[in-house]
């Protein structure tokens, strides 16, 4: 009836079933579980068997045999993102405390908080491939930063698995915060063709 009389034909999915259980977890757990290590590092706590249970706990780590060689591997790959990290920055690196922020234009006022300034300017990382957004969220904050006379930073740099990016010091901050803040107004009444994938991928 559905295909003959209402025309409507459903996708197939005709690759053969797998036949063994995954167990490799997706990009988006390995994520959060990197992530939730490289801030225990960070703040100077090793591994141990109650990070192990509170790992499995929290963000699904498998247990036994399995979930201790999976936290093992984790670990090493932290430990060498920490390496890369401690080489771009000089060493271990030392946040400030957040910017608060306030700058006032034609018809708009931004306000906000812009967090990890070091010495050496605002020091952006994830322990992940470098994404297009990656980009944008550290991009915006550093445009603000460059628009005000006493920045505590005019540099950004971005570290992630795959690359290092650095954001010099602007001069044209200012136009650029303008043009990025009436293309948000824009978006607030329609859809600005915004691909940010495909932006960067060409």
């Amino acid at each position: 009836f559905c295909t003959r009389v209402l025309r409507l034909r459903l996708p197939r999915d005709d690759s053969e079933l797998a036949d063994a259980e995954p167990f490799e977890r997706d990009s988006l757990a390995r994520y959060l579980l990197t992530s939730r290590l490289l801030e225990r590092r960070l703040a100077g706590e090793a591994a141990s068997d109650d990070e192990l249970a509170m790992l499995q706990a929290t963000l699904g780590l498998p247990h036994a045999d399995l979930g201790r060689a999976r936290h093992a591997k984790l670990s090493h790959e932290v430990r060498e993102f920490i390496d890369m990290l401690l080489s771009v920055s000089g060493g271990a690196p030392s946040f400030r405390d957040p910017a608060s922020i306030t700058l006032d234009g034609a018809g708009w006022r931004l306000t906000g908080v812009i967090a990890n300034i070091t010495e050496e300017g605002v020091l952006c990382y994830r322990p992940s491939s470098l994404k297009p957004k990656d980009r944008i969220r550290a991009w915006i904050p550093h445009v603000v930063l460059n628009t005000m006379a006493d920045a505590p930073a005019r540099v950004t740099t971005v570290v992630a698995d795959d690359r290092v990016v650095r954001f010099d010091a602007l001069e044209d901050a200012a136009s650029i915060l303008e043009r990025l803040v009436q293309g948000y107004v824009t978006g607030l009444v329609s859809p600005p063709p915004l691909l940010e994938r495909s932006s960067f991928a060409y």
